[in-house]
């Protein structure tokens, strides 16, 4: 996946994830753990800016190498 279509798909979940009522989650699933991973590096800044938290829910908690 292109770089381009990254950070489109960051920015339209980062806006979701601003219409979220404080305390409420926003699920995005089918997304293998390498593109979760490279989606969260991406929104991190903003959403810690906006004191939004991310976490990735898998069943193998080792990040990829």
């Amino acid at each position: 996946m292109s770089q381009a279509t990254l950070v489109l798909m960051a920015e339209a979940i980062v806006s979701r994830l601003r219409k979220a009522a404080t305390g409420h989650c926003v699920r995005v699933d089918y997304f293998d753990r390498q593109r979760a991973d490279d989606l969260c590096d991406l929104m991190a800044p903003e959403c810690e800016a906006q004191g939004i938290a991310l976490h990735i829910l898998a069943a193998d908690k080792r990040r990829p190498q």
